[in-house]
């Protein structure tokens, strides 16, 4: 689950995340979403880095300039994510963590919330910007 969906610094909305047909990744306020499966990656320097599958064996990774969020790649592939659990809670008092493309540290992820691509997920924003995402189990 997405906190803040609509505006990534907003404990006031709630959304997931979801897959278009084109296998981009989106936040969206309008749908369940999609469900992920966590891979720990072996010999990552932290044991919250995860690669995330979805349930139809696809898993997620980035694509061009931006560095896009989308589906449809194979494990090896697939980016490394650190969820890095935040010491402020979300609005229900739930636990929320930012997510970090660990191939290129600098960069961490978060949704466009202005023209063009609205929602759409990227591994392009600096800390405080990226978004805080809530884990839910199936």
């Amino acid at each position: 689950m997405v906190t803040g969906c609509g505006d990534p610094h907003s404990a006031s909305h709630t959304g997931y995340l979801k897959r278009d047909d084109s296998d981009y990744v989106y936040a969206t306020c309008n749908n369940r979403g999609i469900v992920f499966q966590f891979w720990g990656v072996s010999g990552a320097s932290n044991c919250h880095v995860y690669k995330l599958q979805t349930t139809d064996g696809k898993w997620i990774s980035w694509y061009g300039n931006p560095n896009w969020l989308a589906g449809g790649y194979g494990h090896g592939d697939a980016m490394p994510i650190l969820f890095d659990k935040q010491a402020k809670r979300n609005m229900n008092g739930q636990t929320v963590y930012k997510m970090q493309h660990r191939d290129n540290a600098h960069w961490w992820i978060s949704y466009r919330t202005g023209w063009g691509h609205y929602g759409a997920v990227k591994a392009h924003y600096h800390e405080a910007d990226a978004m805080n995402v809530e884990l839910k189990p199936d």
